[in-house]
């Protein structure tokens, strides 16, 4: 809607919060998974095949889960950097066609796309293969293509568990009706991981409403590093975790404040945009979370030297030391994992070190 000049009033992106993608997507969809698998089915998981399609934060959650039930747990990606990650935890790396060719007892879409698992795809499956989705809506199975298939009955096991019998005898064992099982078959997240979004939204509409002033122009902003970090510290006590706090000596060696976390910002200036982070201190820096795998952009400094910067950071300002044009960023970082995955403390950088270490060099 931004992008196409159709959002009229300021918004506050909170579903790319860090509090939110990170611990419901993957400790949620960790204990509701299985949950919904045992109320709809009660089918014992140890042993057998499990295919998750995606290794997003959701994917991360349900290979865990049902590896922890002993599946044989197989992972399909597109995105190498996923892939990878799959890899390193030990998990088969297989293409969605072979994954299908050679059907898994449980096949369970959540890449957040459309068309994941097609009719064709179940129409070569295992007979009684289990399938459902925890991570988008229900085009994700191409159910509309289930329901047109020449000769399929359907047969309704109890709610929200269907059998879908194809003319060859064999069948698929649909849950929620193509929807999210975690949902329709149980009873979704728990309520403390869920707290961590709502509080991400709660302060989020608070300082909409107590700042209203700084958020005159329509447009989508994303939740400042700050506000995650203090979503977590609220939650913290509830589990008994104590924080270590830096000492001095510390906190001077990498440079930030010794309060136990290694995002030191200040608090003279702030923004946000496209899920990076950055605030402007008085004495002249600026500190960027910004993503090392995107494309960078060589732009240029007061002193005319060329300096190669991610495309994404967006920091005004002239003390900064580098030209006050806005840059937006590209579309393709727009939304993208590369963006949030970069939101760590080890990638933070202060600009007028980058342009001093170029300097000396």
């Amino acid at each position: 809607m931004m992008e196409a000049g159709t959002l009229l009033f300021p918004a506050i992106n909170v579903n790319d919060s860090v509090t939110k993608s990170k611990f419901d997507n993957i400790y949620g969809c960790r204990h509701s998974l299985p949950d919904g698998l045992a109320r709809a089915t009660d089918v014992m998981l140890g042993g057998k095949v499990a295919v998750v399609f995606g290794f997003g934060e959701v994917g991360k959650g349900c290979a865990q889960a049902l590896r922890g039930q002993g599946c044989r747990v197989i992972v399909t990606e597109i995105d190498p950097i996923c892939a990878l990650q799959a890899a390193m935890e030990g998990y088969r790396g297989r293409r969605r066609s072979t994954t299908s060719s050679r059907p898994p007892t449980s096949s369970s879409p959540r890449p957040g796309n459309h068309n994941i698992i097609t009719v064709e795809h179940m129409a070569r499956m295992k007979d009684k293969a289990i399938v459902g989705n925890i991570g988008h809506f229900d085009n994700e199975i191409d159910m509309a293509g289930l329901k047109k298939f020449a000769g399929i009955e359907r047969i309704n096991i109890k709610p929200q568990y269907d059998e879908w019998r194809f003319p060859d005898g064999h069948s698929v064992m649909v849950l929620a009706e193509g929807r999210l099982l975690n949902l329709g078959c149980a009873t979704g997240h728990p309520s403390f991981v869920m707290s961590a979004s709502f509080t991400n939204q709660v302060i989020a509409q608070l300082e909409l409403h107590a700042n209203a002033g700084k958020y005159e122009q329509e447009g989508l902003r994303c939740c400042r590093s700050t506000s995650t970090k203090q979503v977590a510290r609220l939650h913290l006590d509830h589990l008994g975790v104590k924080l270590t706090k830096l000492t001095k000596d510390q906190a001077d060696y990498i440079g930030v404040p010794g309060r136990g976390s290694t995002q030191a910002w200040s608090t003279t200036d702030t923004g946000s945009i496209s899920g990076l982070d950055f605030r402007l201190n008085g004495r002249g820096g600026a500190r960027v979370t910004a993503p090392a795998e995107l494309r960078r952009r060589r732009i240029s400094t007061k002193s005319g030297t060329s300096v190669s910067r991610p495309a994404c950071p967006v920091v005004s300002g002239a003390s900064a030391g580098i030209s006050t044009a806005k840059r937006v960023p590209s579309a393709r970082c727009r939304g993208s994992r590369s963006c949030r995955y970069s939101r760590s403390a080890a990638r933070t950088r202060r600009v007028g070190a980058v342009q001093q270490g170029i300097a000396r060099r």
